[in-house]
């Protein structure tokens, strides 16, 4: 039987405290539920679960919320701008997919990311580039 945890971000405790890291995390329809305060450590907790040659497969609702639950506006440009703080580049998106339950008002966008990798750096050269950045504080 599978490993299940219950968890929730933005920390993801738990899951953190296992001390593993993943090939993918997928956030289908979850993105929306966290105020922007949150998404900052939401979206490094998720970077760092992530390996080195790991996915991470965000999808963003837009449209209204039906119900009572809580739902804060999301945007792409928003996620690209916390990827890019947290070594996350873009790998892969898509615009204006239609909603499988047929809400004419509801649209959705997937963002798919992978770590940032420093290209053939050594450990010396690493060590220089963060003594260059301790230098220029």
């Amino acid at each position: 039987m599978p490993l299940q945890i219950e968890d929730g971000l933005p920390q993801l405790q738990k899951v953190v405290g296992l001390a593993q890291q993943f090939d993918l995390i997928l956030l289908s329809a979850v993105w929306m539920h966290l105020s922007p305060s949150e998404r900052p450590l939401a979206l490094a907790t998720l970077s760092g679960l992530l390996n080195s040659t790991g996915l991470l497969v965000i999808s963003l609702r837009h449209g209204p919320s039906p119900d009572a639950r809580v739902m804060h506006p999301v945007s792409a440009d928003e996620l690209l701008a916390l990827a890019t703080d947290c070594q996350l580049a873009l790998k892969d998106s898509s615009q204006d997919e239609t909603d499988k339950l047929g809400r004419t008002q509801v649209h959705w966008q997937t963002l798919v990311f992978t770590p940032k990798v420093v290209p053939n750096a050594t450990v010396p050269e690493a060590n220089a580039i963060i003594q260059g950045r301790h230098h220029a504080d």
